[in-house]
């Protein structure tokens, strides 16, 4: 499926049969090339999508994590490597 932008990233039910919307979606770090102004639109969009289905999303960008905690249903968890284990950490 070929991408016009943050937009269709959020579309990944597209090539599913019409009306479908699956259960979970998967994004990964999907600010990657995106100048930082964009980033709370970004947010924006993907709020609106977790509206019809479940938004996993990892990042590395403070700024779009912060926007995305920023709404009450939203649950954030931080991933560290420590001593050459990975601690979780939930982010209130």
């Amino acid at each position: 499926m070929p991408l016009d932008g943050p937009r269709s990233a959020l579309r990944p039910w597209q090539g599913t049969r019409r009306g479908q919307i699956p259960t979970v979606v998967v994004l990964n770090e999907p600010e990657t090339s995106l100048h930082v102004a964009l980033l709370p639109a970004l947010a924006r969009l993907v709020v609106a999508a977790s509206e019809q289905t479940q938004i996993v999303l990892t990042t590395h960008s403070s700024v779009l994590a912060e926007s995305l905690l920023a709404r009450e249903s939203a649950l954030g968890y931080e991933l560290q490597l420590v001593g050459g284990s990975t601690t979780v950490t939930k982010l209130v």
